[in-house]
This record gives C-alpha cells, structure tokens and sequence, in this order.
C-alpha cells in the first residue's frame, strides 16, 4: 500500500523529488486524469 503524508503542505509537483520519482508521478498522473483519484488529491490539494 502507497501512503503519503503531507505535512508542509506543499503539492506533489512542488516537493523535492529524484528524477525517478518525478517520472513516475508524471505517467501516474497521466493515468490518474479524469478518475476519483484525481478530484481526491485536488481537494486535498496535492495536486
């Protein structure tokens, strides 16, 4: 299970990430747009 937790508040894309990690939330958060999942991490403005 994949858990995140956010506690400076800042949106995913503005976290330090590894270039790794920035191309893997980039193909996630192609495969994400338009679901559930992308509204859920907008009101919780993570994205």
């Amino acid at each position: 299970m994949f858990q995140v937790l956010v506690i400076d508040k800042k949106k995913l894309s503005e976290m330090d990430l590894t270039m790794k990690d920035k191309l893997f939330l980039h193909e996630a958060m192609k495969k994400i747009k338009g679901t559930f999942l992308e509204e859920v991490l907008e009101e919780a403005k993570l994205i």
